[in-house]
């Protein structure tokens, strides 16, 4: 009886579970999702809407200041 019981905590101590995993993957796929700069890190869906369409003028803003500097300098 004690060896059947020593062979079976031997086999149950071969597979372990590790408590951290989770919160590691779980961190792993925020990050990816922040390198996305993904609007599901925005919950409120109109509020991420909202930002994606900030984010667009803002770089197509930048987009046009470059432009126009170019062809300033072009012009002179």
């Amino acid at each position: 009886m004690r060896d059947e019981a020593r062979a079976k905590r031997a086999e149950e101590a071969k597979f372990t579970f590790d408590l951290q995993s989770q919160a590691d993957n779980i961190a792993r796929f925020e990050q990816r999702l922040r390198a996305e700069n993904s609007t599901v890190l925005h919950p409120n869906f109109l509020a991420a809407k909202f930002r994606d369409e900030w984010e667009l003028e803002k770089r197509n803003k930048r987009r046009d200041e470059r432009g126009t500097l170019k062809r300033e300098e072009e012009a002179s």
